[in-house]
């Protein structure tokens, strides 16, 4: 189950969901908040699989997170590497520093950073373009 709100047990992070539109068709923005521990890896790896299993493209924000937790960035490598296995365009938009860590898996999840550069530092303003449009 998708949470759309803090949950009650713990206002320390929240995903919230919504469907937004581009030129290339619809794609659900999946905006995770607060701080991401290692108690929260399910949550966020069943969140994403959510998402994944309607077909529809995600782009995954997390340029709202304080913290995330290598159990959480590696949770989010596989959901990565799970969307391209059911060919799901999914595109993450995270800190650098979060980017440079998910560089490190293979294959190499598609992410933006939120200061616009690629994880090498790389400007890519094209695709922030996109990614700022599609949210």
């Amino acid at each position: 189950m998708i949470p759309t709100a803090l949950p009650k047990d713990d206002p320390k992070w929240a995903m919230t969901v919504t469907q937004a539109s581009t030129p290339r068709g619809g794609v659900r923005v999946a905006v995770l908040q607060g701080e991401l521990d290692a108690s929260k890896r399910a949550e966020i790896t069943e969140g994403i699989h959510d998402l994944l299993e309607a077909g529809t493209p995600v782009m995954l924000d997390l340029s709202q997170v304080r913290f995330c937790s290598v159990a959480c960035i590696e949770a989010i490598a596989r959901c990565a590497t799970r969307a391209s296995d059911i060919r799901v365009d999914f595109s993450i938009f995270a800190p650098r520093v979060v980017a440079r860590c998910l560089a490190l898996y293979e294959p190499t999840p598609h992410v933006i950073t939120v200061d616009g550069m690629s994880p090498n530092g790389t400007a890519d303003w094209l695709e922030r373009v996109y990614a700022l449009q599609a949210s």
